[in-house]
């Protein structure tokens, strides 16, 4: 005579195992879908050639994501006192390690030079705003000119805040 308890027991011991790695891979499936897509969003293009520019802060961060342009809101405004350009960042969150990039362009907006700035960790709706002077970024550089882009280069906002 044989005892039929074991098998019960066995069998809702696959049937456990089974749920538990679909539910893994299911989990796993979304997180690479999420990064991807941050991945995505973080690209910037920053001159008229296509050339992009992104932010991989977080894409090994488990509860942080990298910061993008949507993260900070930024002008550009002519600076007499340093014969430069004056840029004021005020971020719409949190963001930990900020390093933006300010690309200088010709009339055909191909990059004459590029400056980082790294500002560190800047909170929420507190303005931070830096000069350029002409001294570092040269004669040529400011008379050639047209426009000015900026990028996110650096820096990760939680998901929690």
């Amino acid at each position: 005579m044989s005892n039929p308890e074991p098998k019960k027991k066995h069998h809702y011991l696959k049937r456990f195992i089974v749920i538990a790695i679909v539910l893994i891979t299911i989990f796993f499936g979304f997180f690479v879908i999420v990064k991807f897509a941050e991945y995505q969003i973080s690209k910037q293009q920053i001159d008229g050639s296509g050339t992009i520019q992104g932010n991989h802060g977080g894409d090994k961060q488990l509860f942080r994501r990298s910061a993008n342009m949507n993260d900070i809101t930024y002008t550009l405004d002519l600076d007499l006192s340093s014969l430069g350009e004056k840029c004021t960042i005020t971020p719409n969150v949190d963001i930990a390690g900020l390093e933006v990039t300010l690309h200088f362009l010709d009339k055909n907006k191909r990059v004459l030079d590029s400056i980082v700035k790294q500002l560190g960790n800047v909170k929420e709706g507190v303005q931070v705003s830096f000069s350029v002077s002409l001294f570092d970024i040269g004669l040529s550089v400011a008379w050639n000119t047209v426009y000015s882009s900026m990028a996110v280069t650096d820096g990760t906002v939680s998901y929690f805040a």
